[in-house]
């Protein structure tokens, strides 16, 4: 088929992405991903990465992940007719599952890298939504989002709810963060450390989670409450160290612990590596040397 042929067929299709969805044919969408790809800094160098794309739309974002040599998972809640035209016309080998966002776990399957591009303010539930990426996530994930405009306090970690169609006179649009409270719910979500990448238009915003070795595929653990006694806050120690206090569990409180990893500063932190002994009395021990 021709090249007008094909324009000709696409452009029956309804489109949200415009890109170039093969040589010389371009879809008729209202957002213009080559005026904003570029901030999300994705790497150009893909090659051997597992990648899932959460709220995929179109597919713009998979099948560039793919282009750029990655294993791509695609997910959404709406499958669009205009996703499955690109994937034959691209002859990609995606693969696609109906689901929300919600309903992602690690049967999915786990991914180096996950995409999560204009979805969280549309969720009722966000942080809910944020644990499920990080439940999934190998490496990291790159979270795009409207956010409230720069001339709001940043330190203020709010998001602003739009009930109805308040936002955009779209009914599926709820809550909206500052920046920071972006960032910060992305980190209590399950990534332990969490960077902004960029504001652009000033009203949206793109963050990376990261995990480590600790947290790789994980949320962060809701279950145990733990209070350490010894060392105390802030307090300098280095060397062997008795730690104490209590733990318990918030699922089985009668099902007793076996067993405590305690972690310094950062989590995922090379540098304060941990190495744990156990003593007659429960008690743990620690070798190392970092603030408390």
């Amino acid at each position: 088929m021709d090249t007008s042929k094909i324009q000709e067929r696409v452009d029956q299709v309804k489109w949200f992405h415009s890109f170039e969805v093969v040589p010389g044919v371009i879809t008729k969408g209202v957002s213009k991903m080559t005026d904003r790809v570029f901030y999300f800094e994705i790497p150009e160098d893909l090659t051997g990465k597992h990648v899932l794309d959460i709220g995929a739309a179109d597919g713009y974002f998979s099948f560039l992940a793919e282009t750029r040599g990655a294993d791509v998972v695609s997910v959404d809640l709406w499958p669009r007719q205009s996703y499955f035209m690109a994937h034959e016309l691209r002859n990609s080998k995606a693969t696609f599952h109906h689901m929300s966002i919600y309903d992602i776990t690690p049967d999915l399957g786990m991914f180096d890298i996950v995409f999560c591009f204009g979805l969280y303010y549309h969720l009722k539930h966000p942080m809910l939504a944020l644990e499920k990426i990080a439940s999934v996530t190998k490496e990291y994930a790159i979270i795009e989002s409207e956010i409230l405009p720069s001339e709001i306090d940043e330190t203020q970690l709010i998001s602003q709810l739009y009930p109805e169609d308040g936002l955009g006179k779209d009914t599926t649009n709820w809550w909206v963060p500052t920046y920071d409270t972006f960032v910060e719910t992305t980190r209590a979500a399950g990534f332990p450390n969490v960077e902004k990448v960029n504001r652009y238009h000033d009203k949206r915003g793109i963050v990376k989670g990261y995990k480590g070795p600790r947290t790789s595929g994980k949320i962060l653990d809701e279950d145990l409450i733990i209070t350490i006694d010894v060392p105390t806050t802030s307090e300098m120690v280095s060397g062997q160290q008795k730690v104490t206090g209590w733990a318990t569990s918030q699922i089985e409180p009668d099902g007793g612990i076996k067993q405590l990893t305690i972690y310094l500063d950062k989590m995922d932190s090379p540098s304060h590596e941990l190495a744990l002994s156990f003593c007659a009395d429960n008690c743990y021990y620690w070798t190392g040397e970092s603030t408390a």
